[in-house]
């Protein structure tokens, strides 16, 4: 896959997490108040759904992971084997929150990967050498930071 490509899967991604979260918070939010609405559980289903095929389709297994738990709690909720009380609620809504965060955490690696893609593309070019002695200890110094700010995200 291209670097284009990937840059372009890694926007749609962020766009859908933002969407959806949205869907999923407000869902978790109305079904506090009526736990058995059942439109609220299908929207959250669908959001936790979704979020699942964006998270699958950037191979980011820790989204699939926690989007497909998001989902079986609706899904449980809507063929009545669990209500949803504020406990699972407050649990869902982490859930979603760290979904938010692995958003991050890929745009945050992507970054990483292309600063370093453009810094090799410069010195192949050969003619930027003066210049790449200039910026080699920005980049290097801007990529430990962006991978220190992963890593905190991460947790």
């Amino acid at each position: 896959m291209s670097h284009d490509s990937a840059a372009s899967l890694l926007d749609l991604f962020r766009l859908e997490v933002e969407a959806q979260a949205e869907v999923l918070t407000s869902a978790l939010l109305d079904l506090e108040r009526r736990p058995f609405e059942a439109s609220q559980l299908e929207q959250g289903m669908r959001a936790g759904h979704s979020l699942k095929g964006a998270a699958r389709i950037v191979n980011l297994d820790v989204g699939v992971r926690i989007t497909h738990a998001i989902e079986d709690c609706f899904v449980a909720a809507q063929h009545g084997r669990v209500t949803l009380g504020s406990e699972h609620i407050t649990a869902l809504l982490a859930a979603t929150e760290r979904q938010r965060r692995e958003e991050v955490r890929v745009q945050l690696a992507a970054e990483v990967t292309r600063l370093n893609d453009r810094l090799r593309d410069l010195e192949a070019d050969g003619t930027q050498g003066p210049l790449l002695v200039e910026i080699r200890p920005f980049v290097s110094s801007l990529t430990e930071n962006i991978v220190a700010l992963e890593n905190a995200v991460a947790r």
